[in-house]
């Protein structure tokens, strides 16, 4: 499949998403018409987005009401699923996405290769352990790619890229805007923030509980 384009926590549905998360949007209905105009203009019939989770609030995840907005945004749709995303995988081919993964998937991009899949390092989360067990453990050299922040940054700590919509103005990131950010990316400077990241994780283990 050829991937235009990578899709994350649109929370469409969502007017708490508006407030959180400084959406300039009047309201529900306002971002999610925005939303569609700008996921339309990058997408097209020909292309493959992959969606990275937390998709749907509200009364917008009625499935009537899913079946409806999907079959107005263009292209074939790939969902790795996010932590709002709690029914089984076959709701969601219902709901008109043509595949649907439980956990992340591999990709290569610009010679690397890369994880794709909604949640972040564990240590971009300090102390958040409501999703210990799905947060990613890379190998040295691998590139993260997730959603799940909300972050304006598009390279997030540990050499990991963010393709919320929060990062790009509330449309799909493009294969070749995030196949630039990985080429800036050193494989050595992978290997180190890992290093890192581990030698920090392995203290936190041993630190002595109160």
């Amino acid at each position: 499949m050829r991937i235009r384009g990578f899709y994350s926590d649109p929370h469409y549905g969502h007017a708490n998403s508006i407030k959180y998360c400084d959406r300039p949007f009047a309201d529900v209905d306002d971002m999610t018409e925005k939303m569609v105009a700008l996921y339309n203009e990058y997408i097209d019939d020909s292309d493959t987005c992959v969606w990275m989770g937390d998709c749907y609030f509200g009364a917008m995840h009625k499935l009537f009401n899913v079946q409806a907005l999907m079959a107005r945004l263009r292209g074939r749709k790939v969902l790795t699923l996010g932590n709002h995303d709690m029914k089984n995988p076959s709701y969601y081919l219902k709901l008109g996405f043509d595949l649907v993964f439980e956990k992340g998937f591999f990709i290569e991009m610009a010679g690397r290769t890369v994880y794709v899949n909604h949640y972040p390092a564990s240590a971009f989360h300090p102390g958040d352990d409501r999703y210990q067990d799905r947060f990613p453990i890379l190998r040295p050299g691998e590139i993260l790619m997730h959603g799940h922040t909300h972050e304006k940054v598009r390279v997030t700590p540990y050499n990991a890229l963010h393709a919320g919509v929060d990062a790009w103005g509330y449309r799909p990131a493009l294969w070749e805007e995030m196949e630039a950010l990985v080429k800036t990316i050193s494989p050595e400077g992978t290997k180190r923030e890992l290093a890192e990241q581990q030698r920090k994780d392995d203290a936190a283990e041993k630190a002595p509980t109160a």
